[in-house]
């Protein structure tokens, strides 16, 4: 298994002492709370792609945001990157063993999200209300 960026972090040792039925899950969102990775994994999912081809099936996405979200996924060990040796450059980008397997969560993740979309709306909405409440309660004392 390839040595995750993550493994150098208090999250990332087994005598932490966070609960162990958690510590996977956070170790996930670790790894995929970022609003690009997840929508990566999920278009090189469908197969090797170009540069050019990635960026059209993520819409929305900038050039920096797209090479950032590639190279922490080159880093992770998800992602492969191939650079062919001719004129003009040619890359490519493919999941790795351990992306393919994570992709497949993200999009069973992905379907789950979709079919409670309202109530995820309703819910994320109602959380940020009540952070902004706590801020300003802070910021009153």
């Amino acid at each position: 298994m390839p040595v995750s960026p993550l493994s150098s972090s208090p999250l990332g040792s087994a005598d932490n002492q966070e609960p162990a039925r958690a510590r996977g899950a956070r170790l996930l969102l670790l790894v995929l709370c970022d609003k690009w990775r997840a929508p990566v994994l999920l278009a090189l999912e469908e197969g090797t792609l170009r540069y050019g081809d990635l960026s059209r099936k993520t819409p929305g996405i900038s050039r920096t945001m797209l090479t950032r979200a590639l190279r922490d996924l080159e880093r992770a060990g998800m992602v492969r990157r191939e650079v062919f040796a001719q004129v003009p450059a040619k890359v490519e980008y493919s999941l790795m063993p351990w992306g393919q397997t994570l992709a497949g969560q993200v999009r069973a993740m992905d379907v789950w999200a979709q079919a409670h979309e309202s109530d995820l709306r309703e819910t994320a909405e109602r959380l940020q209300q009540s952070r902004s409440r706590k801020n300003e309660s802070k910021e009153d004392d």
